[in-house]
């Protein structure tokens, strides 16, 4: 008696991804969350499963395993990633080959700096129509290379990477010490012996990535 076998439809030396399953591919693994991902798209929750859906189909395997971090490409696929990054990077340059003064800029900043900045991307803006500036507040460093940022602003110099990085230190931002009214008056008032030693309360941030010190 013959027996039913389930099979899955690889992808054939010839046959071509589309473009949309590359992108969405693309956004779940920078964001590792469908529902962020979906925003940044621009398309529905539903949608964006079912573009993942089919490329694992035509692909003929999974391609995302959930993680304590989201949902990440499976260790074994980095060069899936890596060409699609490629993929990413060759469909900009097919934009801008006519449309030289057009584009998209990617920028990463503190989102401490945010409301410093503003301004500046409003001039550049009013300056440079047809640029878009696509700007991302993060709380925590971002892998550069990996999230395709254009331009990061940051506190800190890369530690890796640094040959294929243009570093610039644009400014200094000045950090001032507070302290309470109550531990003035026990110090002897706010303008009282300015050379005196006093107690510092430290904070030691932990990054969640180690590319900056």
């Amino acid at each position: 008696m013959p027996t039913k076998h389930s099979s899955t439809r690889k992808i054939g030396p010839d046959a071509a991804v589309p473009w949309d399953l590359v992108r969405t591919f693309l956004a779940l693994e920078r964001h590792r969350d469908y529902a962020v991902a979906a925003e940044m798209e621009g398309i529905d929750h539903s949608t964006l499963r079912r573009r993942i859906q089919a490329l694992e189909q035509q692909l003929g395997r999974t391609v995302f395993i959930r993680t304590q971090r989201g949902w990440e490409v499976s260790a074994d696929l980095q060069k899936l990633v890596d060409a699609a990054q490629d993929m990413a990077e060759a469909a900009k340059r097919f934009s801008l080959a006519v449309q030289d003064d057009a584009g998209v800029i990617r920028i990463s900043l503190l989102d401490a700096f945010a409301h410093r900045f503003a301004n500046a991307f409003t001039n550049f803006r009013e300056r440079h129509p047809r640029l878009v500036l696509n700007i991302t507040t993060e709380t925590h460093f971002v892998d550069l290379k990996q999230d395709q940022v254009d331009i990061a602003i940051r506190l800190a110099r890369p530690v890796q990477g640094n040959s294929s990085l243009k570093i610039k230190k644009i400014g200094d931002v000045p950090i001032n010490v507070y302290a309470s009214k109550s531990y003035l008056q026990s110090m002897g008032g706010a303008h009282a012996n300015r050379t005196a030693q006093h107690h510092f309360l430290g904070m030691n941030l932990g990054f969640s990535h180690s590319d900056h010190t």
